[in-house]
């Protein structure tokens, strides 16, 4: 899927949209924001995805937009609808049956892409994104829910790109990134 498009009627609810009005970077990225006509955000309100999606394009354009992705991408991690119970899942079982879901639950109409996850080896999950966001925004939000739902919460873990190195902001194609722990 293409970086930064989306089906026309895709809609993102206002929750997972928060991180940004709520990010350090407020005074970055206000005037974005404004000129979007997205300052006000109600965390139960749907909004068209796409507005969001070009709000991202421009702050992909800005200097260390890397930083505030992967900050708004935690963010999000933290803050995003789950299904009734998620937090009861064990680690893995959260990634591999709960995570899809999850992303679909954020959003109504047409989804924007999709997630998929699986068990390549004890204790190695793969993440395949084919969806819109940007990669670092991706990879934040992988790395806030696995420091959420890491049990024990001691657990090291690695939350890395396939290759290593994080692909360009306007990246199509499948991401594809791994979640190790020891």
């Amino acid at each position: 899927m293409k970086r930064f498009e989306c089906p026309a009627d895709t809609e993102t609810i206002g929750a997972v949209l928060l991180p940004f009005i709520n990010n350090l970077q407020i005074e970055m990225i206000r005037p974005i924001l404004k000129k979007h006509n997205l300052t006000q955000i109600v965390p139960d309100q749907w909004y068209a995805l796409q507005s969001w999606l070009n709000v991202l394009k421009e702050i992909a354009t800005q200097d260390g937009a890397m930083f505030d992705f992967v900050a708004i991408g935690m963010a999000v991690g933290q803050m995003a609808q789950l299904p009734p119970g998620a937090d009861q899942n064990p680690f893995e079982t959260f990634f591999l049956e709960v995570y899809p879901q999850a992303y679909l639950m954020q959003f109504r109409n047409t989804p924007p892409g999709s997630v998929s996850t699986e068990k390549v080896a004890d204790k190695h999950i793969l993440f395949k994104i084919d969806n819109p966001f940007p990669p670092d925004l991706v990879y934040g939000t992988i790395y806030a829910f696995a420091r959420r739902f890491m049990t024990p919460k001691f657990i090291p873990y690695t939350v890395t790109f396939d290759g290593l190195m994080p692909p360009p902001p306007d990246f199509d194609g499948v991401l594809l990134i791994h979640l190790n722990w020891d």
